[in-house]
């Protein structure tokens, strides 16, 4: 079935930042979600955390999910068109998520610390195979066990998460944005 609803409208950005302000249990997920922001790989994690524990509070799930669709994804990946502004809302929603863990969600492949931030690096750094060269990374935990790293020398950036080793290269439509938003060159300290 693939994807029936996207919050591409304020309309529905705003109802998702209203049902993301509360715990979402797992029994109740996706019931709640499915007019906002129905898609079938969402609602397979979300079936997959409710049969390990219905209680859970699956946000940190959902706003992984919104962190994917508003910042790696081209606007020519979507049948229907995304009102301006929506999709930086949602990276905003999704960011409040950032730094909480995923307990009880589900089984994570490895740790969401910084031994899963070194196997993200590691993941993607296997995707140059017979290279020698010690390459520079640099990351950022992006969403509850989701790691941005960028390959400084290629200037390749890859959203990798802990969950099932998954790599993504960035679109290269996207790899500026996402370069700035998630890996911005900070001013040095004036004494």
């Amino acid at each position: 079935m693939g994807t029936w609803s996207m919050p591409n409208t304020t309309e529905k950005a705003v109802h998702l930042e209203r049902l993301m302000s509360e715990p979402i249990s797992a029994t109740t997920a996706m019931k709640r979600l499915y007019d906002i922001l129905g898609d079938d790989t969402l609602f397979d994690m979300l079936t997959e955390a409710e049969s390990n524990a219905p209680e859970v509070d699956v946000r940190p799930l959902i706003a992984g999910y919104i962190e994917f669709l508003s910042r790696w994804c081209p606007s020519a990946d979507f049948t229907s068109h995304w009102e301006p502004g929506v999709r930086s809302r949602l990276e905003f929603l999704a960011a409040r998520f950032a730094d909480t863990e995923m307990n009880g969600v589900d089984t994570l492949i490895v740790p969401d610390d910084h031994t899963g931030q070194y196997a993200a690096i590691h993941l993607v750094h296997l995707m140059h195979p017979g290279e020698t060269v010690q390459k520079q990374f640099r990351s950022e935990r992006v969403g509850p066990g989701i790691y941005a790293i960028m390959d400084i020398e290629e200037d390749r950036i890859f959203r990798v998460e802990c969950r099932y080793g998954l790599a993504h290269e960035a679109p290269e439509e996207l790899k500026e944005v996402i370069r700035d938003g998630v890996f911005p060159v900070t001013a040095p300290k004036m004494n």
